[in-house]
């Protein structure tokens, strides 16, 4: 990419991209939300602005939690970008507000803050093999296209890199913008499979 101001052209296919913040979009399509397509966004957006921060303060005791993570299962993902070696580079699709230490890329669809790269899962803006490690947790039942996003996940992964993915089994319908699927362990595991990737272990996260 060449960088000019607050933009960035591919010096391959002379695609340009803006950025916000200095937060590189590179999204070539746009990702669009039409009004008449937008999926309910729950009763929290819909109060009035001066009223959201304390309903979201309120949510844990007004609507608790009904599965339980240990902290053994919530230090997971932690736990797993600590396994590489120094040097490594592991890139967290979808990352929203997880931050996590190390030489970790986010990237997602908005430039929130904590986000480096502004891109989407069914077509990653990096190159072949540029990673080391990939976490993957609770996005892929949001993606459209989740045979292209597995394509793109191993196409970045380099040879003998590794992949943390996460996803629901029976967890209420949450669009963050949509949600399309679910997966058992098994399903999961084979779907895995099918895409080329050496599952090497599974289990329950959450429950």
């Amino acid at each position: 990419l060449t960088w000019e101001q607050a933009a960035a052209e591919c010096s391959s296919c002379a695609t340009r991209f803006a950025s916000v913040d200095e937060i590189p979009l590179l999204v070539a399509d746009r990702i669009s939300e039409p009004d008449a397509e937008r999926e309910p966004q729950g009763l929290l957006h819909s109060l009035p602005p001066s009223l959201r921060g304390l309903a979201g303060r309120s949510r844990r005791f007004i609507r608790p939690s009904l599965v339980h993570r240990s902290a053994q299962k919530r230090a997971l993902t932690s736990t797993f970008i600590a396994s590489f070696p120094s040097g490594s580079t592991v890139l967290n699709v979808g990352a929203g507000g997880s931050l996590y230490e190390g030489n970790v890329v986010n990237l997602d669809i908005a430039p929130t803050p904590g986000i480096h790269v502004v891109g989407r899962a069914e077509r990653l803006p990096f190159r072949a093999e540029a990673f080391d490690g990939i976490v993957f947790q609770a996005v892929l039942e949001h993606v459209e296209n989740s045979d292209q996003a597995l394509k793109e996940i191993l196409r970045v992964l380099r040879p003998g890199g590794a992949l943390f993915l996460e996803v629901p089994f029976i967890q209420g319908y949450h669009p963050a913008p949509r949600d399309h699927r679910r997966y058992t362990e098994k399903g999961l595991a084979a779907e895995l499979e099918q895409h080329g990737f050496v599952v090497e272990e599974t289990g329950v996260a959450v429950g």
